[in-house]
């Protein structure tokens, strides 16, 4: 039940104001109440510390363990939401000493079925834990199979003892060999079931690592141990993505005023070329710390310059298409598209995409241009043409690409040449290259950063987890700092 005290540990104990337990050896535990006023002094008597109560929906359970009430080794329980009870050696690790503090481990089984019992009544749940699964982890599941070999060898009295002290009521000794095998695979499959439900719901990379430890001893089939990997690594890359949710949200931590004059400067941004003005600032800006810089270069990824709604409909965009008049009005077409993906058919965004092929042929044939820009051209050089193509070819979506082209409007129709060739190489490999095969291609960790965006946005289970592995080998590969994650 508890942890026995001696008659002068119960003695002090009861004079600090402790509840204290008493009973004659082989007894039941009573208050003291129910003993002699001299049971301190008489022999054959144990004694131990009741442990404080509280009431939850009507059920009673002792007070849920504190970092102040275990010891390293300690056995401690704790109560999971699917219906389980995992079975610990406590250690200093992060995890448990969270769920310790978070009032979640109790002491002995009993308590920790009645607590389970109680929350799930607070919330209007009748649930019967009186045979809720007992996991053992780490080290108490090494224990148990210790206490498992030891039966084998142990006297009938022993094996009694060992069996009431065992906290597992699953086990069962069995003379026939066929009831021994039969009995060995069933808790087999239970304890690969029990993992794959851990792992679901880990909640970092180390309860992830915990829960695979020493995978090689517990007997495993390799087809067992290959779905258990599969587990591991989906879990991981969930996580991943959590922790890169979490790190969007990290923009609202205290920025420098000049982090603060770049953002306003980008919200007051109306088209693609003083977006990419701003972008030019923002690199060669010595003065920003690299966070900072990071941040600055997402916010530009992600911004657009859509006027429509989001439920645009399909005749609506035919005539948006229709009446584009350059590259750059066509893609902020192609992103109100975007926007409206999920209210159309496939069939509708296929008829879209080819109308969009159509306009964009139309207006590279017709090459307009615009005979009073309302922004700075570049003054035309041999070397610039040079830069500028490498730019493009460096470009990662077709709003750089234009916005590059559009600066050389004042250029004569041969001097646009190759950026025009340049521009249009850039645009089909922007479209029709596969998501993978661009992650692949990315020159730097903006382009490939430019990316992620995309990645989320797939529905396919297996083409994000894809995704998302060579996202983190190229990010590995190229130069510059890796995107810091849950800060």
């Amino acid at each position: 039940m508890t942890n026995l005290i001696s008659n002068q540990e119960a003695f002090n104990a009861l004079m600090s104001g402790k509840v204290i337990l008493c009973r004659h050896i082989e007894g039941e535990f009573d208050t003291l109440d129910q003993f002699p006023a001299t049971v301190f002094s008489l022999p054959g008597y144990e004694y131990c510390i009741q442990l404080p109560k509280i009431e939850l929906a009507g059920i009673t359970f002792t007070q849920p363990l504190t970092l102040d009430d275990v010891k390293p080794d300690q056995d401690i329980y704790l109560i999971e939401p699917t219906g389980s009870i995992y079975w610990y050696k406590f250690n200093e690790t992060a995890a448990l000493k969270t769920a310790v503090s978070n009032g979640f481990a109790q002491a002995d089984i009993e308590n920790a079925r009645l607590q389970l019992k109680a929350f799930c009544a607070a919330v209007g749940r009748d649930v019967d834990t009186s045979e809720v699964r007992v996991v053992p982890i780490g080290g108490a599941e090494k224990q148990k199979a210790a206490k498992k070999k030891s039966l084998k060898t142990a006297t009938p009295k022993q094996v009694e003892e060992v069996k009431a002290e065992e906290p597992i009521h699953t086990e069962v000794l069995e003379h026939s060999s066929t009831n021994e095998i039969a009995t060995s695979q069933a808790s087999n499959n239970l304890q690969h079931q029990v993992l794959l439900d851990a792992l679901q719901i880990a909640n970092t990379e180390q309860e992830v690592a915990n829960i695979c430890s020493g995978l090689e001893k517990e007997g495993f089939t390799q087809e067992q141990l290959d779905e258990i990997e599969a587990a591991k690594q989906s879990r991981l890359t969930e996580l991943d993505f959590i922790e890169m949710d979490a790190a969007d949200t990290a923009s609202e931590q205290v920025f420098s005023v000049l982090y603060d004059s770049f953002i306003s400067e980008i919200e007051s941004c109306t088209s693609a070329e003083e977006l990419q003005a701003v972008k030019r600032k923002i690199g060669a800006n010595g003065h920003l710390e690299d966070q900072e810089r990071d941040y600055l270069m997402k916010v530009i990824q992600e911004t657009t310059f859509i006027d429509k709604a989001s439920s645009t409909p399909k005749a609506v965009l035919i005539g948006l298409i229709d009446q584009a008049n350059s590259l750059d009005e066509l893609s902020k077409v192609n992103n109100t598209i975007l926007a409206s993906s999920k209210n159309l058919t496939s069939e509708d965004l296929s008829e879209l995409k080819l109308h969009c092929e159509q306009r964009k042929e139309q207006l590279s044939q017709l090459d307009l241009i615009d005979p009073d820009p309302a922004y700075a051209s570049f003054a035309y050089s041999e070397e610039l043409v040079d830069e500028l193509a490498f730019e493009m070819d460096m470009a990662g979506n077709a709003e750089e690409v234009n916005a590059i082209f559009n600066r050389t409007r004042q250029w004569t129709e041969t001097q646009r040449k190759p950026l025009l060739d340049a521009s249009h190489k850039r645009l089909k490999e922007l479209q029709d290259r596969p998501l993978i095969e661009r992650i692949h291609a990315a020159q730097n960790i903006d382009i490939l950063r430019a990316l992620f965006a995309e990645i989320r946005l797939l529905e396919n289970g297996t083409l994000k987890y894809d995704a998302m592995t060579a996202y983190k080998n190229r990010e590995a590969q190229l130069p510059g700092a890796p995107l810091e994650i849950g800060q």
